[in-house]
């Protein structure tokens, strides 16, 4: 069923002990995917009988075996030929770019567990092993065996659906790489498992540049979050790194911030909740931002005015984000053949300016005192003076406490964004995600959105999941599926609902 390699291959290669880690890497994760083919092989089998006369006939599983005839179902053009069509269908196909057509002679489904076969779904029926017996099931053992991926699954994770996926689901799943894809479904629809099962189609070398590393699941609730990583091995995805966005966002804060913050969840008005996590302070925060960077150009150019060639270059970086604009700037001050004690001088002022432009905490206490300046940005409404006087007085008392409150974390993160040109990613670069699967995006409001989505490189590789219907938090106002849609520059009816 599966063919064993020769002991030629399994000798060491090369004595050399950087290329002989490397091997043993490469074996190992050889021997992983072989002992997964063992344990099981395929799910699936299709036999053709071709225009031409000739008969195909070939296995399908989770991955590729060629000697034993299966193929890696994230092999679009080969894998439709069982996703796309059943027994005694026509079927038309164009597979390493030469059409093909003829006729489904043979379609099954199988169930294989630790390397038995117990289960065999075909037209005529489901047939299942029995204590070392086959028998037939009868109709609502039929269909519970549908709904528990199979009786007495001792499955954790998300189930294994890849023998139940439908034609359209497999369109969905295997869909232009370079187009976000949007799921909108109730509980128990099944949007999740789509969604993953579309992450590991992309992730095959044949599919997308997309690297398992450079890939984020996020997800709001701490329960999904188990569950999606512990499903992921399973589906041949490794390293593709799953968290909860507050998770996610702590992690990114506690490298970006001196000090350790101390976010507390506190009982406050649901006003200062809709306030913090509304649209309107998405604009308040790139607008604060705006005012520092002018602040800073008055500032440098007070500063550089005798020396015209390093305000001529400071000015040439208007557009590059404050904080990389910053540190380049210093580094070119270094690097000057400015006077000593003026060079010094000037790098004193410019490593302020960055220790100012980094303290993100006090940025946000700043921000949400300034009642005059909120109230550019959010909406009139009879009560908005005296909803931002206790703003005000809230955030003091905080700040006098060193506390946080927890909803003014996406705000910090977000304005780490804005400051950095992207969220820093530890090693001197900023986050830029091959590809972004969003699950319960009801759950995210417009902040967090918009912190996602500037983390990915391009705004078409994200698939996002969600349903209204499930709403956790609902202070955080979720900007809509139009607006997701709009967003993404699609039309309303590119939501896919299940």
């Amino acid at each position: 069923m599966v063919n064993e390699w020769n002991n030629e291959e399994r000798q060491p290669l090369v004595s050399d002990e950087a290329v002989a880690h490397g091997v043993f890497d490469i074996r190992k994760n050889s021997d992983k995917a072989l002992l997964e083919l063992i344990q099981e092989p395929y799910f699936g089998r299709v036999c053709t009988n071709e225009e031409d006369g000739s008969e195909v006939s070939f296995l399908i599983g989770k991955k590729s075996n060629i000697e034993a005839g299966v193929v890696d179902w994230r092999n679009g053009p080969i894998a439709s030929l069982y996703f796309n069509y059943k027994q005694d269908e026509e079927f038309f196909e164009v597979i390493n770019q030469r059409e093909r057509a003829g006729h489904i002679q043979l379609r099954r489904s199988y169930k294989v567990v630790d390397g038995e076969l117990i289960q065999i779904d075909t037209p005529e029926g489901m047939f299942r092993k029995n204590e070392g017996c086959w028998g037939k099931l009868d109709v609502e053992d039929e269909v519970a065996a549908h709904r528990s991926r199979g009786i007495g699954s001792k499955e954790k994770g998300l189930p294994s659906i890849l023998s139940l996926i439908t034609k359209d689901q497999f369109e969905l799943i295997t869909s232009d790489p370079d187009r976000p894809v949007i799921i909108q479904g109730s509980a128990g629809s099944g949007k999740t498992t789509v969604a993953l099962h579309r992450l590991a189609w992309l992730l095959h070398e044949e599919n997308s540049s997309a690297q398992a590393m450079k890939t984020q699941v996020l997800v709001m609730n701490r329960s999904l979050q188990i569950y999606v990583s512990a499903t992921l091995p399973s589906m041949g995805i490794e390293d593709v790194k799953t968290a909860t966005f507050n998770s996610w966002a702590m992690s990114i804060i506690r490298k970006a911030v001196s000090g350790k913050p101390f976010f507390k969840f506190l009982n406050v008005p649901s006003f200062v909740e809709e306030i913090k996590f509304s649209e309107e302070i998405l604009q308040a925060l790139e607008s604060w931002v705006e005012k520092q960077k002018h602040a800073l150009d008055v500032e440098v150019d007070e500063i550089f005015k005798k020396w015209p060639g390093q305000l001529k270059a400071w000015r040439n970086t208007a557009t590059t984000s404050i904080l990389p604009r910053l540190r380049d700037f210093t580094h070119d001050i270094k690097e000057s053949n400015l006077p000593k004690f003026d060079k010094d001088t000037c790098l004193e002022f410019l490593k302020c300016k960055v220790l100012d432009m980094e303290n993100y905490i006090q940025d946000i206490y700043n921000l949400l005192g300034d009642s005059e300046h909120l109230k550019v940005y959010l909406p009139s409404h009879p009560k908005l003076d005296s909803n931002l006087d206790y703003l005000k007085r809230l955030t003091e008392k905080n700040q006098a406490k060193n506390n946080l409150d927890y909803f003014d974390m996406s705000l910090i993160l977000r304005l780490i964004q804005i400051k950095n040109g992207g969220l820093p990613d530890g090693t001197g670069g900023v986050v830029s995600l091959d590809h972004l699967v969003i699950d319960e995006a009801q759950d995210f409001g417009p902040v967090e959105f918009a912190i996602m989505m500037s983390a990915v490189r391009d705004k078409n590789q994200v698939t996002i999941v969600g349903d209204v219907a499930q709403k956790i938090l609902s202070a955080r106002k979720f900007i809509g599926w139009n607006k997701v849609v709009s967003n993404l520059g699609l039309e309303e009816d590119s939501i896919i609902r299940l």
